[in-house]
């Protein structure tokens, strides 16, 4: 994605190891932190950094921020114990992590990265060891998705130490790994998906190997395909078919042989299973039969009633607009017919009388 600089990964469950209850606490706590804390899009801080140091994070954050550090530092020293053991890492491990209290200083902690879409909430930067996440303050209507990003960009950093010198897992593999292991499955994704199935608009794998698009609609797509097809994998080959994958990556640094190593078939024979079933999952019928088919017919029926006052409103906007002209070049025809000049008499001439069609 910058292959001249640090390559961030960006962000936007694992039931393999982290526990509903576990994300329902951290949940709870943080959004408990946030009525604590200061209001959403307040003035930038003008304080210098402090730090927390934990068994393997430094956390930076300036004092306008101090209000989550706790609940952030819980999440991550939790987040590293299960990404961790998810994905084989055993050796030691530091990071930095990076709380940015303004956009300014998130493009500036970025040194040397292409400008990000300003939709990116997190990134990380495996050669640097850098987890950077912007201040909930300037995420309004994300801060219930908040706790999942620090497992997410972790994940990050840990599959590229698993992976050691070989730096060739492909986009859909890495961001689907850390949304698997972040428990990022949300109806939001599903309906990207079905909108995919329904109108034949699905990425290629290939073409989200080395990045994702930058244009959010297709970014949400791409996001969507790679947790799908993780999730897909593990639940053909388990998560020993990942760990198996990434073992094989670490030794070949070749993505498709090692692929065909661990699953004992091609990744386009499994490419083109995953998109039948999703074709087959994601259709109109399980919508209009599910349990879910009446709040389905409701919405529709409220945006279609949208669409028509919509119409109806254009319409009769456009007839006001219309009537309102004509009457306005009525006007100045009547004005330009009383502002004209009448020739002047001539001796002999007579007044114009009552029937007469010269008179106004």
């Amino acid at each position: 994605m910058f292959p001249a600089t640090p390559r961030p990964r960006c962000g936007r469950g694992s039931r393999a190891t982290a526990g509903l209850a576990r994300w329902s606490a951290a949940l709870l706590l943080f959004l408990a932190s946030l009525l604590a804390g200061p209001e959403a899009g307040g003035a930038a801080p003008t304080s210098p950094w402090l730090s927390r140091e934990t068994a393997h994070f430094t956390v930076r954050y300036t004092k306008v921020d101090a209000y989550i550090t706790e609940t952030l530092v819980a999440i991550a020293e939790s987040s590293y114990a299960e990404v961790a053991t998810a994905l084989g890492v055993a050796e030691a491990f530091r990071a930095d992590l990076y709380v940015a209290p303004d956009e300014a200083t998130f493009e500036q902690l970025l040194r040397g990265a292409a400008r990000l879409p300003e939709w990116v909430a997190g990134v990380a930067v495996p050669q640097r060891r850098l987890i950077l996440l912007k201040s909930p303050r300037l995420l309004k209507g994300l801060e219930p998705h908040y706790p999942s990003l620090l497992p997410h960009e972790l994940s990050h950093l840990l599959l590229a130490q698993r992976l050691g010198a070989c730096d060739e897992a492909p986009s859909w593999l890495d961001e689907g790994l850390a949304q698997y292991l972040a428990q990022e499955w949300d109806m939001g994704k599903r309906a990207t998906l079905l909108k995919a199935s329904l109108t034949g608009s699905f990425l290629p794998l290939g073409e989200i190997t080395a990045g994702f698009p930058r244009q959010r609609e297709l970014a949400e797509l791409a996001y969507a395909e790679g947790l799908s097809f993780v999730s897909y994998l593990i639940r053909v080959q388990g998560w020993s078919g990942i760990q198996r994958l990434l073992t094989a990556l670490r030794a070949r640094c070749d993505f498709e042989p090692a692929f065909r190593e661990a699953y004992a078939a091609s990744l386009r024979s499994y490419e083109a299973a995953w998109l039948a079933r999703l074709k087959e999952r994601y259709t109109w019928l399980p919508v209009l039969t599910g349990g879910g088919s009446l709040f389905f017919l409701g919405a529709l029926l409220v945006v279609t009633g949208y669409v028509r006052k919509r119409r109806a409103t254009k319409a009769k906007l456009r007839q006001w607009e219309e009537e309102e002209q004509a009457a306005r070049m009525s006007a100045a025809v009547r004005v330009l017919r009383h502002s004209r000049p009448r020739p002047a008499a001539r001796q002999g001439d007579a007044e114009p009388g009552p029937d007469d069609p010269e008179r106004h």
